[in-house]
């Protein structure tokens, strides 16, 4: 399982132990597991800060909340040190409401669980850095605890075996490419097509961007935790917001992906291709412009033939319940995100012949 689904489930495994209770009572005592949805609350929140506002985490929410109200008098009453002999007629009802939500949101978020590339099994490692900054100043990491980042980088490379931990250098860093999200997702949206990138060889630079200067709705909207949700909501059914919202959007590309290039330091001449699923209908490349003295060449894999959705990634498999909105069902095979990789490694090839012929003829 995802950590996104084990949060999830643990919201609803605290919800379900407050309300449980109701059945255990015995005799007078402290009612100490009133602070039980105290901690779903807290939790529900903090996974609305990390994963976004999707569906499932509004609904934790809605039901921590409600678990928290109907035990508000509960938690007053222990943190006065009193005891309970009984629970009134009304919050035994209550608490069997929130048992049976709990149940629903149960099966729902167990059958609608994203489908996890096991880095493991595909034998890839992941790093993650977080940032500071914004487009016009740079950007740089984060070293100190309570700052505020605005750039998260996450690293997916293969790990390599053994006898070769000690070597210096490594091959694979020769070969590097660059991703950013696009307006409606981020970057968990797309991990099983770069973790199959990093198995194949590649070491993979994953970004999602939301410092001050990076405009779409201009307003609250662009808050990391509902971005994503408010774009995919306008995509879909309200394109004038849309198309106001995206007026920037190319220039945003531009300076994502050439601040992407610049928070890694690469050394020129390495070679660096940029993947990308922005929807602007030229194979990707305007990404060559964002930065021409590093980024060899780049791809759209939204023209991927095949592919079912270009823009939001491999939803059917990353975000099943988004998926259905799409009116597609979920598959757990990964059998689509390996495809769109093998076709964006088949690009990736075909530029490195290009540019080592390129870079051959000049040498002569």
């Amino acid at each position: 399982m995802t950590s996104q689904t084990l949060s999830q489930l643990l919201v609803l495994l605290l919800c379900g132990i407050a309300s449980l209770r109701i059945f255990f009572i015995q005799d007078s005592r402290s009612d100490p597991v009133a602070t039980v949805p105290s901690f779903a609350l807290l939790i529900s929140l903090l996974n609305i800060l990390a994963f976004g506002c999707g569906p499932f985490e509004v609904a934790n929410l809605a039901l921590s909340v409600f678990a928290f109200i109907i035990n508000f008098r509960s938690l007053l009453r222990f943190k006065s040190k009193l005891v309970v002999d009984h629970y009134s007629v009304l919050f035994i009802l209550s608490s069997a409401l929130n048992l049976i939500f709990v149940a629903v949101l149960l099966v729902l978020v167990l059958y609608y669980r994203p489908s996890k590339a096991n880095l493991k099994k595909f034998n890839v490692r992941e790093s993650s850095y977080s940032f500071y900054g914004n487009f016009s100043q740079g950007f740089k990491q984060i070293d100190k605890i309570f700052t505020l980042n605005s750039a998260v980088v996450k690293k997916y490379e293969a790990i390599p075996p053994k006898s070769q931990e000690a070597e210096e250098g490594n091959a694979d860093a020769e070969n590097i490419v660059l991703f950013v999200p696009n307006e409606c997702c981020a970057i968990q949206d797309y991990e099983p097509i770069l973790v199959k990138l990093a198995h194949d060889g590649y070491t993979v630079y994953a970004a999602d961007f939301f410092p001050d200067d990076l405009h779409w709705f201009n307003d609250w909207r662009d808050f990391k935790s509902f971005r994503r949700s408010f774009m995919r909501w306008a995509k879909l059914y309200n394109k004038k917001t849309y198309r106001e919202a995206t007026m920037q959007k190319y220039q945003n590309l531009l300076d994502s992906y050439s601040s992407l290039a610049k928070m890694l330091d690469i050394k020129k001449g390495t070679f660096v291709f940029a993947l990308s699923d922005d929807g602007l209908n030229d194979g990707g490349s305007a990404l060559h412009s964002a930065s021409p003295d590093i980024i060899f060449g780049s791809f759209d894999i939204g023209d991927v033939p095949g592919n079912p959705t270009p823009g939001y990634g491999p939803v059917q498999q990353t975000d099943p319940v988004f998926a259905r909105f799409l009116g597609l069902k979920r598959d757990r095979s990964l059998y689509m995100p390996s495809h769109v990789a093998t076709v964006a490694e088949e690009k990736i090839r075909l530029t490195q012949e290009i540019s080592a012929k390129v870079l051959g003829t000049k040498g002569e």
